[in-house]
This record gives C-alpha cells, sequence and structure tokens, in this order.
C-alpha cells in the first residue's frame, strides 16, 4: 500500500509568506521597538518612566504629577534635602484619566521598595478639567494608547478599579504591535529625512529625544515642553475650565464625583502603606487663574483638599502662589525654561522648610518646629477658630487672627509614645479688648495662662502633652469682640488675639 506523501511546511505556508514573516518580525523588533525614540515629548516620557518603575528604580522621595510638573527638577531636590538622599520625577503625561495616578503608584509599589515621601503636583483643573470623564470616554481618547505604553494588559485588569475594564482589552489587543503603535511617528520621521517634510519643528526628533533622555538623567527625569517660548494670549485656551462653584447647577455633576474619587483613592493608598503625601497645585497663566477664580474654582479645591487632610491623616495639603504672570508658560498649562527655573527654586526651599516643620516625621531637637502662620510654608499645622490669611505687604509679615472665644492648633505629624513636656513659644498681639486680659494654652492634661500685653510679643510656656498620634493645643479668651462693637470700624468679626507664629521644642531641649 503506498504511503501517503509528507506535506512539506514551505507547500503549507508559500516562501514568500515565511520571507515576509521574518521581515515583519525583524522590523517590529529591531526597528519599530525604537519608536519612543522618534515619537513625540510625551510619549518618550511616558516609556521612559514605566521602563525605570520596571527596573525597581526606587527612591527616597518620589515626585508624581501629569505633564506641567515635569518641570520640577527632582536632582536639585534632592541635592538640597539633608533627610533624603535620592528623588526622581516620576510624573507622567496624561494617560486620558486622573485615575492614573492611583494606578501609577500602584506599579511603583509592586516594583520598588516604598518611598520616604510622595510629592504629588495636581493642575488647578484636577476636579474638572473635562466636561466628560467617564472612563470609557477617556480610554478611547487619543491619549489613551500611553496607557498601553505604561502597563501591560494584566496590570492593567489588576490596578483599574471600575467596571469598564472591559474595553480596555479590546484597546490594548489594538496597540499590542510597536509597528501600529508607532507607525505614525515612523512616518513623520522618514518624511523628514527623505522629502524635508518636518512634522514636530525640532528638526531631527531622533537626536532632539536622545538630548531629552539625558536631560532626564541629569535633573532626575526633568522635561520642558516650551524652553524658549513665552505663550500669546491669542493662544490661551479657556474651553477646559468648568465652574466648581456651582456643582448643582452644573450639566454634568457626575464628573466631578470620579475625579474626586480617582485621587481619593491615590490617598487611600498612600494611607494604607503609611506614606506621607505632600499634594500642592502647579502654577498657572494668570487669565485662566482670573477665569478659575470667577467660577469659585479654588474654594471648592480647598474645601476638598482639606477633607481629604482630615480623613487621610498622611495628607497634607501645601498652599502656594500660583498665580503666575503669562511670560513664565510655553503654553497654556507648562512652564517654560524660565518658568521652570522660577518654580524649582521656591519649590526646593518650600520642600526643605516643611521638612523643618515636621512633614513625614517630626524632629523637634535643637530649635524644634517653626510654624510661621499665614504664609504659604505655614506648615504641617491643622486650625480650627481662625480667620484667614492677611499680610503686611511691606513687611510681607503674614498672620491669622483668632475667631471668637476659643481656637486650637493639631499637629498631625508630631506623635508622642509617652506623655512628655513641651515648650511651646508663641509671637502674638492681643486685640484691644484682650489686652491685660488671660488667654488659657491647654491640652488634655496639662493648661496654663498667659497674660497679654499690648502690642507684638513673645511668650514661653511648658505644657505637658499627653501619649497618642496627634498634638493638640486649645487657646480660650476671655474677651473676644468685633471692632464693631467698640465703635472702631464696620468689621463684623469678633477678634481676639493676632497670631504671627508659633514653635514647638522638648523642654530642656532634647
Amino acid at each position: 500500500m503506498e504511503k501517503p506523501s509528507s506535506i512539506s511546511s514551505s507547500s503549507r505556508f508559500p516562501r514568500g509568506f515565511v520571507l515576509f514573516v521574518v521581515l515583519a518580525a525583524t522590523l517590529e523588533l529591531a526597528f519599530f521597538s525604537r519608536g519612543p525614540l522618534i515619537s513625540d515629548m510625551s510619549t518618550l516620557s511616558v516609556t521612559r518612566t514605566a521602563d525605570l518603575i520596571e527596573e525597581g528604580h526606587d527612591v527616597d522621595v518620589l515626585v508624581m504629577g501629569a505633564s506641567r510638573s515635569l518641570a520640577i527638577d527632582a536632582k536639585k531636590l534632592a541635592s538640597e534635602l539633608d533627610e533624603y538622599d535620592s528623588s526622581y520625577n516620576y510624573s507622567v503625561p496624561s494617560l486620558g484619566t486622573s485615575l492614573q495616578y492611583s494606578m501609577i503608584l500602584e506599579k511603583y509599589l509592586d516594583n520598588a521598595d516604598k518611598p520616604d515621601i510622595i510629592l504629588l503636583a495636581l493642575g488647578p483643573e484636577i476636579f474638572g478639567q473635562f466636561k466628560i470623564d467617564a472612563l470609557f470616554n477617556s480610554l478611547w481618547s487619543g491619549e489613551a494608547d500611553r496607557m498601553r505604553r505604561f502597563f501591560s494588559l494584566p496590570e492593567l485588569l489588576e490596578y483599574m478599579p471600575y467596571k469598564e475594564k472591559i474595553f480596555v482589552v479590546p484597546l490594548y489587543l489594538r496597540n499590542i504591535l510597536n509597528s501600529y503603535s508607532y507607525r505614525a511617528y515612523v512616518r513623520d520621521y522618514l518624511d523628514f529625512h527623505l522629502f524635508g517634510i518636518e512634522k514636530w519643528g525640532v528638526g531631527d526628533v531622533f537626536a532632539r529625544n536622545r538630548r531629552l533622555l539625558q536631560t532626564m538623567e541629569n535633573t532626575g527625569g526633568q522635561m520642558v515642553y516650551w524652553p524658549d517660548r513665552h505663550v500669546p494670549i491669542d493662544e490661551m485656551i479657556f474651553e477646559n475650565i468648568v465652574p466648581l462653584g456651582g456643582l448643582a447647577e452644573y450639566e454634568y455633576p457626575s464628573f466631578y464625583l470620579r475625579k474626586d474619587e480617582n485621587l481619593r483613592r491615590f490617598f487611600h493608598i498612600a494611607w494604607e502603606n503609611n506614606i506621607p503625601v505632600v499634594a500642592f497645585l502647579m502654577p498657572v497663566p494668570a487669565p485662566r487663574f482670573a477665569l478659575m477664580e470667577k467660577y469659585r474654582n479654588f474654594n471648592y479645591i480647598d474645601r476638598r483638599m482639606n477633607d481629604f487632610e482630615q480623613l487621610f491623616k498622611t495628607v497634607f495639603y501645601h498652599k502656594t502662589d500660583i498665580n503666575w504672570d503669562m511670560y513664565y508658560f510655553g503654553d497654556s498649562s507648562h512652564l517654560n525654561a524660565e518658568g521652570a527655573q522660577r518654580f524649582n527654586d521656591q519649590f526646593v526651599a518650600d520642600i526643605k522648610q516643611l521638612l523643618k516643620q515636621g512633614i513625614g516625621g517630626a524632629e523637634l531637637s535643637g530649635d524644634g518646629l517653626f510654624f510661621d502662620l499665614g504664609s504659604t510654608a505655614e506648615g504641617r499645622v491643622l486650625i480650627n477658630g481662625f480667620q484667614e490669611t492677611e499680610q503686611n505687604a511691606e513687611t510681607g509679615e503674614t498672620w491669622r487672627w483668632s475667631d471668637g472665644d476659643a481656637s486650637s492648633f493639631r499637629f498631625p505629624w508630631i506623635h508622642n509614645s509617652e506623655a512628655r513636656k513641651f515648650r511651646v513659644t508663641i509671637t502674638v498681639q492681643p486685640f484691644i479688648s484682650q489686652r491685660g486680659r488671660e488667654m488659657v494654652l491647654g491640652t488634655s492634661i496639662s493648661s496654663t495662662r498667659v497674660l497679654l500685653q499690648a502690642g507684638v510679643r513673645e511668650y514661653t510656656v511648658e505644657l505637658m502633652f499627653p501619649p497618642g498620634k496627634e498634638l493638640q493645643l486649645s487657646v480660650a479668651y476671655e474677651n473676644a469682640k468685633s471692632p464693631m462693637e467698640i465703635n472702631l470700624s464696620a468689621d463684623e468679626r469678633v477678634l481676639a488675639v493676632r497670631w504671627i507664629n508659633l514653635r514647638l521644642q522638648y523642654a530642656g531641649g532634647g
């Protein structure tokens, strides 16, 4: 009986097809895998940061945020901090949704040791930049392809908490090949070198990206999008600013809840891992700031961030002056080189001051912790019963008036394992009705009285503070009144004492 002839592989797969597969695989691995080096700046940053995290590149100070916070020079920051040895800017341009912050943090913690502290930079539009923020729409936006470059499919399914994760699978599979993801960049690269058609306005993109990678290496991840540009007013974008002050009347109220939930999830992960977080807003050009102020957006942001501070004791919201002249911006959001330099100088000074005030763990030896009340670097102190900040424009001195008959201070970072005596030094000025009267400073186990004299004076007392996870200091006033009550002016505020600063030390200096 004649045996059937075997079917050769060449008959099953024509030689041309085999050659095509080999060529395609070679190009996929050898050429298209270099796509980030001929990509736009955001894609380059995303792939670089993802690689570092997967390599387990951990740091003491972790800087996080979106594209505008890539202006932060983490190497400069680390060089100025005595408390920490290393810092890196792991900010990532938008991945299509504010959910990226918690997802990136989860990936970092799965690949590296937890940082000592996180500095989280937020855009002032964090709670309302897009009118539709459903994850489904975000994932299918033009920015969503960066999700695939940053997260593997198992990571996306693990870190994404919402039911919309089912839509991630087709999105991921659609972009799984580098030849598909980077095809536009390859086309633009070839157009420039073969035909002189320039897409990005920088000439040789490959050379530009090599320089950017070297800059990121030298600065700990910094990337300035428009170094030499100053944005003109006619290019200022206002359409993505929505009125946070009128939530009940807004057409899409649900998107605020999603934005809030995304940020709350990030803080919750940090809290579970006992990682202190300093959250702060990046600067915005003055025209955009004015519109957000008109919409009462900053009132909403302050309220929500204060809620997060109360809910998660590891969170501190650091308020700074973010209303900057357009001169410092290359576009509506991103700082130019001069803006980045100005920001980094101030940022380093602020973080150094905050660390001295106990952010991430208090150390009260020596001069102790100093709280400059009312200043932008007021410190990690939670206050109750105080008016808003006031300032002397000529001297720069800041203060807060106590409001009513009582007020209090809480210091969340200062922990007592057992009852301990502290030296409390305050600089205050009594209101007219309070002069010559007593102010009572107290804890749950100790109290003392201070006789207030006219003018700005310094007073020092010693108090026992009980064991616990945060120190609390209460203050009671004898005769608070409003200026209107004593016919000084029409001011209806009930004032007692003008508080200028406060210092905490261990009694005996130890």
